[in-house]
This record gives structure tokens, C-alpha cells and sequence, in this order.
């Protein structure tokens, strides 16, 4: 008996930690009831990069990181006033300092031509800094009278279109300036959400209450990236639209009804999430970092979550105080952690590279090639949401409702699955036209054989009620 007990015990161990073993090797989404959603691992970490050489060092409170078309990796290495550049495999390559000028710079940004611009915060200028360390240009605030007469230009963050026109935050807006240093505008401007007090305010107090009420600011863009196709993503700070896909016209075309994670404090109260930073892969997948939990979210372009990996810790792919992340040609995630001056680098399982490749056949609709990446999801995953969405969405495509219907109610999207029943209807009834019609034909000449031998048999029975069955006077 005490034989059996240890047994058990034993067993009931190794049940237990087979499943922590099984926890750690999964992910998660988010799904419809608000509920996390474990998922089959979709990264996994390659490595870390910590100490640079002799050469290089260690980074000290760094604050951006960038990738540039050929892998290379430039870091804003903020504490120690210099721009670093290190290879596609994380060895160190060159520091740059503008000759010795830089101070805090908080931004980096590489164009294809090789022209690095540094956010050069501590000088209050952009800097395009050659690989010889020479300075070749600076930008500084415009003159402009739709500018502020404040001096700050204090900038953190920098991109630079396919146009040539230089991008930077400006609070609630992005700032766009020629390579002349002349303003060329806002773009994408935040705006307050909907406030009852602040209506009632503007319709009933007078102008000098107005000029007492402390004046309500649209909340402030914290990171932006500008992807291949132009189109500027950006990360609020608080606002119902923390994440934002603007188009050249700053319209926001990404949804505002996207599932996020949400964010808990040490109290056990939720807050608002902190996203410091935004990429976009080649595969237009959209990563989001969060700092207060050290999560990775990322997106298709349709807002939808398709997995949420990393966190805070001190082992690796876990992180202290994340700052900033960016993404190679092949997918993989850096993170930049500010506190301890680590890169962090997450590689895609083949799971994910299926996700993301299913994605990607989709929008250039190629979708034979979609549905055989879905189903490939599908055999390792029955219950990911987005598999479920995507198949219904390829077999939608592909002529075949009655099957996408099937995997639109698996994903519950009622709106996807009400267009493909309608679809549906319409094709069978156009296949079964004849049918149906002799049908309908069949179905009324009943009706009418039914309503003639009811008032037939109404008639009788009136005339039975007053004369009687032979005829007779009624009762």
C-alpha cells in the first residue's frame, strides 16, 4: 500500500510538471469572452545580445533600436551619447557620435542609401550622420507661424519616408519637415474622446468659465514606423485607438474595436496600457510592445490578435523595462531593454510562419495557397481563432459558402457568417431554380385545394348549423 501511494504521488509529480513544461511552450490570444486562449507556440528565443567586445562594450539606458534592409542594427545607445551599429548576427560593426556631439540621442532611423538620422535629443536637433562619423546635415525646429512660439524641439523619435520627407512626434501629431528644413505639416492628429461635461460646458457656459476650465490635450503619440507601403503606424498613450494606421491623408484606418490584452497593476486593478513601440514586418504584420507587462501583441491588418508572448523577468525573452522593438527581414523580433542594455531576439516557430504566410497569400489573393497554409494551422491548432476566420475567409473567396459558414460560427464572427449564408441561399436556390419553382408551384395549388375544401366544408357546416343535415330548420 505505501508502495502504491509513492507511485501515485510520483506520477501525480511528473503529471505536474509535465504540465508547467506544456504552460511554457504556449502562447495566447485574447478571445471573444475576454479570456486568455492558449495557443501553440509562435516565437521562440534565439538568443540575447549582451556585451558588444572590447570595442563595443555594454550598452547603457538605450533607447531605440532600428533595422535597417540589410539586417544590420543600429541602437540609440542613449547613456553613452552614441549611436551603435552591430551586423545581422549581433556583432559589433561602429559607434557613431557626430564627432563627439551627440547628447541623449533617444531616435534612430538608416535609409536605404545609408544616411543615418539620430534623434539628437539633448541638442534639440535631428542629426544625418554618414558612416564616416561626419555630420552632414542637422534639422532643427522650422519656421513657421502654424508653430508654436515655444523653442522645445526635443525630439525622441525619427523616420524618414520613401519621399524624403522627415517624420517626428510632436505631442499629439506628426511633424513632417523637407530635407530644406521647412515645415511641410501635421499629419495624423489625435482627438479627445467623447466628454458629456465638456458639451455641456461649450453649450451653455459663458467665455469666461470657458477660459477658467483647465484646457483638455488630445493624448500624445508615443512611437510611430512608417512601413514600406507609407503608411504611418503609431502607438498613443491613452486613447481608445492606442494603435493607428494612418494614411497619407492622416485618416486612421485600423480598427478601433481590436482585442487587447488587458493590463493589471501591483494593486490588482486595471490601468492603462503602456505601448512604448510599433513595427511592421515585410508580411505587414504589426508588433506592439507593451512596457507594464512586457508582452509582444501583434496584429494582422485587420486588427486582429494573433499572439501575445514575452513578459517581465530576468531570464531570457523576459524583460525589465522594454523601451523599444524592431523587426529583421526573416521575422524576427528584437526587443531593447532599457534597464540592463539586452537585446532580446525571438525567432518564429513554423506555426507562425504558416499564420503569417496564410496572411500574406490572402492579401496579394493567391488563396489556394492561403487555404493550404490555414489548414496547416488548423492540424495543429482546432481552436485558433484567427485559423477559423482566415479558412472562412479563403473558402469565401474561393466560391464555397456552405463550408466557410462552418468556420465563420467556429470563429463566432456573426457578420462574416449572416454573408456567407446569404451567399449560400442564393446559390442553391439559382442551382435548384426549377425545383423550387414547381415547388412553390406545388405548395400554392395545396394551399389553394386546402382554403377551397375548407370553405367547402365551412358552407356545410353553416348550412347544417341552420337547417339541420336533412335539410330542416336548426336548432
Amino acid at each position: 500500500m505505501k508502495r502504491m501511494i509513492t507511485l501515485i504521488a510520483a506520477l501525480l509529480f511528473f503529471a505536474q510538471a509535465g504540465l508547467c513544461v506544456q504552460a511554457r511552450e504556449t502562447d495566447w490570444v485574447i478571445d471573444n469572452d475576454g479570456q486568455r486562449l492558449a495557443v501553440p507556440k509562435t516565437y521562440l528565443v534565439k538568443g540575447v545580445i549582451t556585451y558588444l567586445g572590447e570595442e563595443g562594450g555594454n550598452l547603457y539606458e538605450p533607447k531605440d533600436i532600428f533595422i535597417d534592409k540589410e539586417d544590420c542594427i543600429y541602437v540609440a545607445d542613449s547613456g553613452n551619447n552614441r549611436i551603435v551599429k552591430l551586423d545581422p548576427e549581433g556583432n559589433f560593426v561602429a559607434a557613431y557620435t557626430g564627432g563627439g556631439t551627440l547628447l541623449n540621442p533617444q531616435g534612430v532611423f538608416c535609409t536605404n542609401f545609408g544616411s543615418i538620422f539620430v534623434a539628437d535629443t539633448g541638442n534639440q536637433r535631428i542629426a544625418n550622420i554618414d558612416e564616416r562619423d561626419e555630420i552632414q546635415e542637422t534639422f532643427v525646429k522650422p519656421k513657421s507661424e502654424l508653430l508654436m512660439d515655444s523653442s522645445d524641439f526635443s525630439i525622441h523619435k525619427v523616420c524618414v519616408s520613401s519621399q524624403g520627407l522627415i517624420y517626428v512626434i510632436k505631442g499629439q501629431q506628426f511633424m513632417t519637415i523637407d530635407a530644406n528644413n521647412e515645415f511641410k505639416g501635421f499629419v495624423g492628429a489625435n482627438s479627445l474622446p467623447f466628454s458629456l461635461k465638456r458639451t455641456l460646458i461649450r453649450m451653455f457656459a459663458s467665455q469666461e468659465q470657458k477660459s477658467r476650465m483647465e484646457m483638455e490635450e488630445a493624448p500624445p503619440f508615443n512611437n510611430f514606423v512608417i512601413s514600406d507601403s507609407g503608411m504611418v503606424y503609431g502607438v498613443a498613450a491613452t486613447d481608445s485607438a492606442r494603435i493607428k494606421k494612418l494614411n497619407a491623408s492622416g485618416a486612421n484606418l485600423f480598427p478601433g474595436d481590436y482585442t487587447a490584452e488587458p493590463v493589471y497593476g501591483e494593486d490588482g486593478f486595471a490601468i492603462d496600457p503602456d505601448y512604448v513601440d510599433i513595427a511592421v514586418d515585410s508580411k505587414e504584420i504589426i508588433s506592439v510592445l507593451e512596457r507594464n507587462t512586457g508582452h509582444i501583441l501583434q496584429y494582422d491588418q485587420e486588427g486582429n490578435l494573433l499572439t501575445i508572448f514575452g513578459g517581465k523577468g530576468e531570464k531570457k525573452g523576459y524583460f525589465q523595462n522594454p523601451c523599444s522593438l524592431a523587426v529583421n527581414s526573416r521575422g524576427e523580433v528584437y526587443v531593447l531593454d532599457a534597464s540592463t542594455g539586452y537585446i532580446h531576439i525571438f525567432t518564429p516557430t513554423s506555426f507562425m510562419e504558416h499564420v503569417a504566410s496564410a496572411i500574406c497569400f490572402y492579401r496579394d489573393g493567391e488563396y489556394d495557397a492561403a487555404l493550404k497554409e490555414w489548414e496547416a494551422v488548423i492540424e495543429t491548432d482546432t481552436n485558433y481563432p484567427v485559423a477559423n476566420m482566415g479558412m472562412g475567409q479563403v473558402l469565401y473567396k474561393l466560391d464555397r459558402p456552405k463550408e466557410a459558414m462552418e468556420y465563420f460560427e467556429l470563429a463566432r464572427v456573426q457578420d462574416r457568417y449572416g454573408k456567407a449564408f446569404t451567399d449560400y441561399r442564393y446559390a442553391f436556390i439559382k442551382s435548384h431554380f426549377f425545383g423550387v419553382v414547381l415547388a412553390v408551384v406545388l405548395v400554392a395549388a395545396a394551399a389553394v385545394v386546402f382554403l377551397f375544401y375548407a370553405l367547402k366544408k365551412t358552407k356545410l357546416y353553416i348550412h347544417d348549423y341552420h337547417y339541420g343535415p336533412e335539410g330542416g330548420k336548426g336548432q
